[in-house]
């Protein structure tokens, strides 16, 4: 059944890779693709940074989520159903006191609850701001700098704008089965595991399996520094991403000669180097969700390892498909090297047509949508 679709998402600074951009731009040529109709309710950062008082605009907006812009835009395109991705920092909230029940929000991260999006903090799990005061976001800094984590502090309190999403939305959608127990007490809405996609990659190569590949931001919860500091010399290891740790991360890798830095590339360039590679590593710190680059990992046989804290690593594991690393023990990572030269990559191809395939979350999404 084709559908009026309005898509709402605010894009991360293109400087740095961003998987959950690239899902918000797959899931609307595939919804289009279906003969929806989808209307692109976006604000880019790159553009929007050049404005006047662009971060003192975008302070008060996330504080206090008022944007009347996107009620005149959503009046406009009468939708029958809203899918919400990300408002920070360049949309506001409020719009959803009108359209919340027509809404399903796709929760990529915790930025509802946590300033820094990632309930992690100096290396180890943090949940202060959910248990007690928010206030604790503006005393650690947790975003950047203590005066730029004051917005946050203000929309992610209980009754707070960005709070706002879990209370007013119609469904929320979650990445893994952590998040959806994590977020089950915390919406007024229902809670639905849906993953998400990537689109079959035929690629063919001849060239032997070699080497390893991180993909993704250079900063500290994505465990990049510790996984470096406890790389076999003997291993490859190709790097692609920015971020504000890269010069701190190249430092570390001056007595590694068989690691190289690739930089940010085009996603079919990432997706070449995945289908040459004898494995994905992904030694996040954090819960993160289920990286876009895993996904596409799979989609080529290669399997990933996952460091403990990734939730979603269960069913790669369970499936044959990864395995678990400790970034912080150089004999566990070298173990999960061996083993994922040992697997069978069969094994990812299965799970990756189980649960990843644009079928999959047209079936589960097409369900959701039906429902408002």
């Amino acid at each position: 059944m084709a559908r009026r679709v309005a898509v709402v998402h605010s894009f991360y600074d293109s400087s740095t890779p961003s998987g959950e951009n690239e899902v918000v731009l797959d899931q609307t040529r595939l919804l289009e693709r279906q003969g929806n109709e989808v209307h692109r309710v976006w604000r880019r950062t790159d553009e929007m940074s050049e404005r006047p008082l662009y971060m003192a605009t975008s302070a008060w907006r996330v504080a206090t989520g008022r944007d009347s812009s996107i009620h005149d835009e959503l009046r406009e395109i009468d939708p029958d159903v809203v899918l919400l991705h990300n408002t920070f920092p360049n949309l506001g909230t409020n719009w959803l006191q009108t359209y919340g029940a027509q809404t399903i929000s796709t929760l990529h991260n915790y930025r509802t609850v946590c300033a820094a999006g990632t309930l992690f903090r100096d290396g180890q799990p943090c949940t202060l701001c959910v248990n007690t005061r928010t206030i604790n976001a503006v005393k650690h800094g947790c975003y950047r700098s203590r005066a730029a984590s004051v917005p946050l502090a203000i929309a992610t309190h209980r009754t707070g704008s960005l709070q706002s999403i879990l209370r007013l939305s119609k469904h929320v959608v979650v990445l893994n089965e952590s998040a959806r127990t994590f977020f089950e007490p915390r919406t007024t809405g229902a809670v639905h595991l849906i993953p998400n996609f990537t689109r079959r990659i035929s690629i063919t190569t001849t060239k032997r399996r070699r080497g390893w590949v991180f993909a993704g931001r250079l900063t500290h919860e994505k465990g990049l520094r510790q996984l470096l500091e406890n790389w076999p010399s003997d291993e490859l290891l190709s790097i692609y991403g920015a971020g504000s740790r890269e010069a701190e991360y190249k430092s570390v890798t001056k007595k590694l000669p068989n690691v190289t830095w690739c930089g940010t590339v085009p996603r079919a360039v990432l997706r070449e180097a995945l289908a040459r590679a004898e494995g994905l590593l992904v030694p996040s710190l954090w819960q993160e969700g289920i990286p876009t680059v895993a996904i596409e990992a799979l989609a080529v046989g290669t399997p990933v390892a996952f460091g403990p804290a990734v939730t979603s690593a269960n069913g790669f594991v369970g499936a044959g498909a990864g395995v678990l690393l400790d970034p912080y023990r150089s004999e566990s990572v070298r173990a999960a090297l061996g083993d994922m030269r040992r697997s069978d990559r069969s094994a990812c191809l299965k799970y990756f047509n189980r649960m990843f395939t644009e079928d999959v979350w047209l079936a589960k999404m097409g369900a959701l949508m039906d429902s408002i």
